[in-house]
């Protein structure tokens, strides 16, 4: 904040501002959790009160236009999303009541998930659309305000319209476990080898797209890179794979070809291949 100050004071506009706030509640429901703990996002809950000191007593800096919470990702629970969303809309309603700060904008962060590794439901939109009602509804009656509410909705828009598509190589077994190797990996989608921050790696829903009906076969999927990190799939059931089939790694839209290292050892690059429908 004391950069900003020095900004606007050299002669830059005015800071038209939201405060992103680190929350003390954890929602142990989110995947990714990027609140309740130490984080380099946001100011913590409860340095807040001095924040919002120097925002107040700095007008000709700052124009407060609200807060913004992301409290974690990945969460397939209608409650507990509701639930992230009473803790963030209980913050924004003390500092309008103890701060006097009316909000313009609320960010309410994201959090709503996609399964990558087993075939689940999805988030049932309507249970949540009822329950997210419900506390907008109580926030506007203890604050009389009705702001303008984002949602970073990310990889829920878009992780579902992707496919990885890689081919086998070649095939071997070693000690009895089946691997086969594919012409791509971690370079291409990091996400899939679990090398983007899981805690536990899990299989992403694997098909054979060139022989979707073949019997299902337990084996190891990895890819070319000369690591035992290239590892795309552990023990998982696919249709049988054959030298040359292709292998589709769904829900592959998001956090894949932008989040891996394309360039390892300088293999080639995949390509990015959008489809539409002609007749829209």
């Amino acid at each position: 904040m004391h950069e900003i100050q020095e900004l606007v004071r050299a002669g830059l506009p005015r800071a038209s501002i939201l405060v992103r706030v680190n929350p003390q509640q954890l929602v142990k429901e989110f995947a990714i959790k990027m609140g309740g703990k130490a984080s380099q996002f946001g100011i913590d809950e409860e340095d807040l009160p001095a924040a919002l000191e120097i925002i107040s007593a700095n007008p000709e800096v700052f124009l407060f236009r609200g807060i913004h919470i992301y409290a974690g990702t990945q969460c397939l629970n209608e409650e507990a999303l509701a639930q992230n969303l009473a803790n963030t809309l209980a913050i924004a309603a003390r500092v309008t009541i103890e701060y006097g700060m009316e909000f313009q904008v609320i960010n309410i962060g994201g959090g709503l998930g996609i399964s990558y590794y087993d075939e689940h439901p999805g988030l049932d939109l309507g249970k949540l659309a009822t329950l997210f009602r419900v506390e907008f509804k109580r926030y506007s009656q203890i604050t009389g305000i009705k702001p303008r509410f984002l949602l970073e909705l990310g990889r829920f828009l878009v992780a579902e319209a992707g496919i990885y598509v890689a081919r086998v190589v070649t095939e071997k077994k070693s000690r009895s476990e089946q691997f086969f190797v594919l012409d791509g990996g971690m370079n291409h989608h990091l996400a899939a080898s679990g090398n983007l921050g899981a805690t536990i790696r899990k299989n992403y829903l694997v098909k054979n797209l060139s022989h979707p009906t073949a019997p299902k076969q337990t084996c190891t999927l990895v890819g070319p890179l000369c690591t035992p990190l290239d590892l795309m799939g552990k023990g998982v059931a696919v249709d049988a794979p054959e030298v040359g089939d292709l292998i589709g790694f769904l829900n592959s839209g998001s956090y894949g070809y932008s989040a891996s290292p394309l360039l390892f050892l300088g293999h080639e690059m995949p390509k990015e291949i959008i489809i539409t429908d002609s007749a829209n």
